[in-house]
């Protein structure tokens, strides 16, 4: 005996009215919960290892960090390309492997990798930091600013003391960077005649002023 779904629905409308709100609200409720994002939640095969070295001059680095670490990353199995980048006291090495990798065997690998060259690193060098490229990191909103009664220095310093601060405050926003304009820094001009007779390196110089940096900071 077959169900006549028509034929029910006319002769018990209340049944089919109740079914058809159900899903109704169903529908709606569920509409509410999608997530709006520009960026979907996506783990990109790559893997970015970021070592430490404060002071380092970048050809230091390349010597004594980038070269070792790379020749490491190689030898892993479904390697694509690796990128290095250089600046003063930081090295980073992004690991680009083919789609068919699993992210987290990937991490996994760089870990290892990196684990086994960590001896042959300056023992000064901060244990290395190793990450997953995932589009969750990337910003969802970006503005210009743009001041006619402010030249780049003052702009620059408004963004970082006020607009930075005001967005961070907003609920839900994790961070909030800066890019472009002008970056506050001092210039330290090291005598080495001094430096030889207090017996310091450029590089210890380096860190008693980082120090200091980070304790007035904090």
């Amino acid at each position: 005996m077959s169900l006549n779904v028509s034929a029910y629905s006319i002769k018990n409308p209340l049944v089919a009215i109740l079914l058809f709100v159900l899903l109704t609200l169903g529908g709606i409720y569920g509409f509410m919960q999608m997530k709006v994002q520009q960026f979907p939640d996506i783990d990109l095969p790559a893997v970015v290892v970021t070592v430490t070295l404060p002071g380092a001059a970048p050809s230091q680095l390349e010597n004594d960090i980038a070269k070792k670490v790379e020749n490491k990353l190689t030898s892993i199995e479904g390697v694509k390309h690796i990128r290095t980048t250089l600046q003063t006291g930081a090295a980073t090495m992004v690991t680009e492997f083919v789609l068919e990798k699993d992210i987290q065997e990937a991490v996994d690998d760089v870990r290892s990798a990196v684990g086994e060259v960590r001896g042959d690193l300056p023992a000064a060098a901060n244990d290395p930091i190793i990450t997953k490229v995932s589009t969750s990191g990337f910003p969802v909103v970006t503005y210009s600013v743009a001041a006619e009664n402010m030249n780049v220095e003052d702009l620059s310093w408004f963004v970082d003391d006020t607009v930075t601060k005001r967005l961070s405050d907003i609920p839900g926003v994790s961070t909030v960077s800066r890019i472009g304009g002008l970056q506050r820094e001092i210039t330290v001009a090291a005598d080495p005649v001094t430096l030889s007779g207090l017996k310091l390196s450029i590089i210890q110089l380096s860190n008693q002023i980082t120090g200091i940096q980070q304790d007035s900071s904090g």
